[in-house]
Order: structure tokens, then C-alpha cells, then sequence
């Protein structure tokens, strides 16, 4: 199947994201292997006005801050490119998978944050969601 991106209609009627959540399959990847990174691999959910998850279009922004509110990064997402958004999103989950790579060896847990933003639209933001590391 020739995968072609978000199909423009006449009305503009498709489903899309109501509501921003970091999901809890949200985790830190700790791995005995020293040839592998520490990381933390954030999930993000979007559900539309009938609470069925789904696929968005716009700006995600991530904020991740330790557990004394210090901010440790935010990565932006631009789903507007098709290519990226494919990427970043997991059919199986139906979430979208972002990596943060070299996450400090003594952060036990981080507090997450999602904003998604579309044009035209006010940006819609999730709840906290912390994250615990399992070393």
C-alpha cells in the first residue's frame, strides 16, 4: 500500500486530536549493555472529540524536568511533514514514540509534559505524567 499522508477533503470534517496525553507504556530504557544508551522513551496519545485515539497534524512540543521541576529538554515535532510523522508514530499503540537519548545516570525519575499545537487552533496541553526509572 502506497502510503500517501492525511487525504484533503472538501469540508475539512476528518477526525482530529481533541485531547493530549502521555500514555503509560512512557518508560526509561535501562539497559545492562554499555554499548546502548540510558534513555527515556516517551509516548503521546491523541483522542479526538469521540475519545478514539488518533493521528494529528501541527507542532508536539515534550518537556521533560527532574523531579526538583528543572527542565532537562524539550523537543519539538513537526507532524506537519508526513515523512516525520510517520516516523514518530506507532501503529500498534497508536501513540507517537519520541527517544531522549542520553538521559544523566543519576535521574531516577522525570516529570513529562505534552503541548500539541495546530494552526489556527489553541494549543492543547496533557496532564504531568512522571516516569520512574526501574534500576
Amino acid at each position: 500500500m502506497n502510503k500517501l499522508g492525511p487525504k484533503e477533503t472538501k469540508y475539512h470534517l476528518a477526525y482530529a486530536p481533541n485531547s493530549v496525553e502521555i500514555n503509560p507504556l512512557s518508560r526509561f530504557r535501562n539497559s545492562s549493555d554499555p554499548d546502548k544508551e540510558r534513555m527515556i522513551i516517551v509516548h503521546v496519545e491523541f483522542m479526538d472529540g469521540d475519545d478514539f485515539a488518533c493521528r494529528g497534524i501541527g507542532l508536539l512540543h515534550i518537556t521533560l524536568t527532574d523531579s526538583d521541576g528543572n527542565s532537562l529538554v524539550t523537543e519539538t515535532i513537526s507532524l506537519d511533514n508526513p515523512i516525520v510523522n510517520r516516523q514518530h508514530f506507532d501503529s500498534v499503540t497508536r501513540t507517537y514514540r519520541v527517544h531522549f537519548n542520553k538521559v544523566p545516570e543519576n535521574l531516577t525519575q522525570a516529570t513529562v509534559r505534552a503541548t500539541f499545537a495546530q494552526e489556527d487552533e489553541n494549543p492543547i496541553r496533557s496532564k504531568s505524567y512522571t516516569i520512574q526509572s526501574n534500576e
